[in-house]
């Protein structure tokens, strides 16, 4: 049986394919060959058919398959003018894209992680900006406004953000580790108010201001 030499071209196109980390068996499936056609082509031999009809096919579809369209229509002409192909016969391809795949990939992955760490820059400093304008809250669940109290014992009772601080009438009042706070104070008969300031660690301030009546039950 003859045997027909593809020295040049096998060695390039087992070069390429190594490169692009496929196996034989994969790129003879795609090109629709055999595992044994892929390693004599590779190995510079393939059996040639009565009319070498397969052979020149199926090296064709093996170049293509990897990217070698050069070299594939070099081996259609070589073929058709009789001319055997050697070494230096075949150019290298131009574009492969089993090689660019894996950098268009990394480059666009860069791109998304730089936006997403920029987005996160930006809305944590918008939050901070925020933050640092907005006062802090504040509010006082007792007494309530222009409520009528029958104790000359008042408790104050209000809640604001953890680690802010609290002040009624100016003069500093504890804050729990969850923000509420409470304030008792003795009161005589009468109307009164009390002010309340709430303040953050930027300086910015809350004001809230309580009106009520104390009264004798008995009256």
């Amino acid at each position: 049986m003859r045997k027909r030499k593809t020295e040049g071209l096998g060695e390039l196109l087992s070069r390429t394919r190594q490169e692009s980390g496929r196996t034989q068996e994969e790129v003879a499936a795609q090109a629709g060959v055999s595992t044994q056609f892929a390693a004599d082509v590779e190995a510079g031999r393939c059996e040639a058919t009565p009319q070498d009809v397969y052979t020149r096919h199926g090296i064709r579809r093996y170049a293509a398959e990897l990217g070698v369209e050069e070299a594939a229509g070099q081996t259609r002409s070589a073929r058709k003018r009789g001319t055997p192909s050697g070494p230096g016969s075949f150019s290298r391809p131009r574009h492969n894209r089993y090689k660019l795949a894996p950098l268009v990939t990394s480059s666009i992955a860069r791109r998304g992680i730089i936006g997403l760490v920029a987005a996160i820059v930006v809305i944590y400093i918008g939050y901070q900006v925020i933050t640092s304008l907005s006062q802090p809250p504040l509010e006082v669940a007792f007494p309530r406004e222009n409520q009528v109290i029958y104790t000359n014992q008042i408790e104050l009772v209000g809640v604001t953000e953890p680690g802010n601080t609290i002040a009624v009438d100016g003069q500093p009042v504890p804050v729990a580790d969850d923000g509420h706070f409470r304030h008792v104070l003795t009161l005589p008969e009468g109307r009164h108010s009390l002010n309340v300031e709430a303040e953050n660690d930027l300086g910015r301030t809350s004001h809230l201001t309580r009106h009520f009546r104390i009264e004798d039950e008995s009256d």
